[in-house]
């Protein structure tokens, strides 16, 4: 659970709750080739804006462009990723937008 403002995402597999009491920015390292097929779930535990953005020159979605996530602000807002050939690509997304 990430409660503070801001902060660096621990790229382990598993559930990772999104809990700060103010919209919060955070970071996510790009993963490992060893990680290949882990995934992580990261969700708003409360309603909150929160953003996270990839290491730079990384994308979520293998664009040159998108590599900041920003929640809608509810609880139950989710980014679900899995780690393909080095990269975190997306297999759900609740009321995420990405730029």
């Amino acid at each position: 659970t990430y409660g503070a403002a801001s902060g660096a995402i621990t790229p382990n597999p598993g559930i990772h709750r999104l809990a700060g009491a103010a919209a919060g920015d955070y970071t996510l390292a790009q993963p490992t080739a060893d990680q290949e097929g882990e995934e992580l779930l990261l969700i708003a535990t409360a309603a909150i804006a929160y953003t996270v953005t990839t290491a730079s020159g990384y994308y979520f979605d293998n664009t040159s462009s998108n590599n900041v996530a920003t929640w809608a602000g509810a609880i139950g807002d989710c980014l679900k990723v899995v780690c393909v050939g080095g990269n975190w690509c997306i297999t759900v997304n609740k009321n995420i937008t990405l730029s």
